[in-house]
């Protein structure tokens, strides 16, 4: 939707159709559904070679598409495919190419756009010359058909096809021991997981009855233990504590989703069955119940049900011992213990003391829960927060978290608000009249601050995911292309001459040469946790920038703004790429 408001704000600007010939016809339908058959061939057979370029895209497309797609039912998957069909012609098609088409003619302008179409799909240099490739095969279809309809089937009607025809490869693979067929992927699965086994006092089982390291489930897939601790086990009495909310989620199910997030491969739940564990359930967290405390050997860590504790201090305490101390001094219900039996809270006070780097604590009541949660809240920060970010935007935007961490809203759903927000300001700059432009960098600012509670939300209510992830970075490079693009168009309204205009151009193509040289490093492991090129990752989404739009727009000087966005992007990625060939030089 954010990309056809952008579409619909250009149109308006240039003097374009938006819709580009658009009227139903059933012969040129016919020839959108016929259209995409030699896509789709192409597609499949891409999909079975055995090029390096070609396997990075499966992979990409296993571990980002299909795991974030998992689940979702076909009409859904129609939905999506056929709105971004909509949205994508009306855009790249009917905006861009029939722009051009005035500029320097039908076939010129039919390449340009193909070739922007690829850019702005770049996930690997292969990718995008695909999907240039079919930009320009789909601006064909337009330029013959004279008719948008045509396009916006063949598009459609791809994607609904491509998405069904992976989600089911995916689930035979699965079904089929982990490896894809038909060429498809090639990943398998290793884990040696064993299948559930009942036992009298045990509802959920998992194999072997001590506390050994080895192949274990963990959340959002299989991970391999180490030599640590893989064994948790969660004693829930009858204290009321484990069942108060913090942030949105019970004690008990926060606590269980974070032992599994922290490596830990067995979790067993004493006295209670797993059935109250919502989320934990969802996120697909493996928990054994039993009835009593069970008898087991080996490093365990034990812990009482109303504890609040984060993933980073269960995973210090996983790969040592002790019992867990929290910032104020009290010592908690929680340690690592040779073995587990009756008497182990008795153990934990002969084990020495390790001090939580994060909020922990015991939760008893409402007025405990209340003062950990604050505790919780006051600790959500982001590697990518900016000055601003950190004294204005968070702040205010926690408001909105707390209003909506207990509600079905998902944090992809609020990224998508804050990207609609940003593209929103884009097309009230583009207007080209002061007040318009004051607000299109207020609306700006908001989407700022919206764009704070997505990652709350991921956090809070443990939804954290790689399609938000994607989401996030994706969405603010279409909110700055937009807001470049914007001003540029606005200025040039105003009378301020052409050369306004190519410098929003000269800025666009500086955000996304600064998103290729990030993307680089997204898609090359090797090159990520470097302390350097994290910092330059976290500057892409960083809209600190918000605040100084705000008072050039207020003094009436956008143009200056302008002329720092065209010189500072294309700094910003000659300093990354060089930073990254410095790093792999070490």
């Amino acid at each position: 939707m954010g990309l056809l408001l952008v579409a619909a704000g250009l149109a308006w600007a240039l003097a374009v159709p938006l819709w580009g010939g658009w009227h139903w016809s059933w012969l040129d339908f016919g020839w959108g559904v016929a259209g995409a058959v030699p896509m789709l061939v192409a597609f499949r057979w891409l999909m079975r070679l055995e090029w390096p370029a070609l396997r990075r895209i499966r992979e990409f497309l296993e571990r980002v598409f299909c795991s974030a797609l998992e689940g979702w039912s076909v009409a859904q998957m129609l939905a999506i495919s056929v709105l971004a069909g909509v949205a994508e012609e009306a855009f790249f098609r009917a905006v861009l190419q029939g722009g051009l088409e005035g500029c320097v003619g039908a076939a010129p302008a039919l390449v340009l756009a193909g070739a922007v179409f690829g850019i702005c799909h770049w996930i690997t240099p292969a990718y995008a010359l695909i999907a240039g490739l079919m930009g320009c095969y789909l601006g064909g279809l337009w330029w013959w058909s004279g008719n948008l309809l045509t396009p916006v089937v063949a598009h459609a009607a791809y994607d609904f096809v491509a998405l069904v025809w992976l989600l089911r490869i995916r689930r035979e693979g699965a079904n089929r021991g982990g490896r894809f067929p038909l060429g498809l992927f090639t990943m398998g699965r290793t884990s040696t997981l064993r299948p559930v086994a009942r036992t009298p006092d045990s509802k959920y089982s998992m194999p072997g009855s001590d506390c050994s390291a080895g192949t274990v489930p963990f959340a959002g897939g299989l991970k391999p233990a180490s030599a640590s601790v893989s064994c948790a086990v969660v004693v829930v009495d009858s204290e009321e504590g484990s069942r108060e909310k913090v942030a949105g989620l019970s004690v008990l199910d926060r606590l269980v989703i974070s032992l599994s997030r922290a490596g830990f491969g067995r979790i067993v739940l004493v006295g209670e069955a797993p059935g109250g564990l919502p989320r934990a359930a969802e996120l697909g967290v493996r928990v054994e119940g039993v009835e009593s405390m069970p008898a087991l050997a080996g490093p365990v860590l034990l812990t009482e049900g109303n504890v609040f504790v984060s993933v980073a201090d269960l995973g210090r305490m996983r790969r040592g011992s002790g019992r867990l101390v929290s910032r104020e001094g009290r010592r908690l219900p929680l340690g690592v213990v040779n073995s587990a039996d009756v008497d182990w809270r008795a153990r934990l006070d002969r084990v020495p003391e390790v001090m939580a780097e994060r909020p922990a604590g015991v939760v008893t009541d409402g007025a405990s829960a209340r003062v950990m949660e604050r505790a919780y809240w006051s600790s959500l920060t982001s590697s990518s927060d900016g000055w601003v970010d950190r004294r204005f935007n968070r702040p205010l935007g926690r408001w909105l978290s707390l209003a909506l961490v207990g509600t079905p809203v998902t944090p992809n759903q609020v990224s998508v608000v804050a990207i609609g927000l940003g593209l929103t300001a884009a097309g009230f700059l583009a207007v080209g009249t002061y007040w318009a432009a004051v607000w299109g960098a207020m609306v700006l600012q908001l989407s700022a601050i919206v764009d704070c509670v997505d990652g709350d939300l991921a956090r809070a209510q443990c939804r954290e995911s790689a399609l938000g992830k994607w989401l996030d970075i994706v969405g603010d490079q279409f909110v700055h292309l937009g807001v470049f693009i914007g001003l540029g168009i606005g200025l040039w309204r105003l009378g301020q001459g052409n050369e306004v205009v190519v410098l929003g151009i000269v800025a666009a193509v500086g955000v996304v040469l600064s998103f290729l040289v990030i993307l680089r490093v997204l898609l090359q492991p090797e090159l990520r946790g470097h302390g350097r090129i994290q910092r330059l990752i976290d500057a892409t989404t960083n809209r600190d920038f918000s605040v100084l739009l705000i008072l050039f727009a207020m003094g009436g000087v956008l143009h200056w703004f302008l002329w720092l966005a065209a010189v500072g992007s294309h700094l910003f990625w000659m300093v990354a790429l060089a930073v990254q060939i410095q790093d792999r030089e070490r």
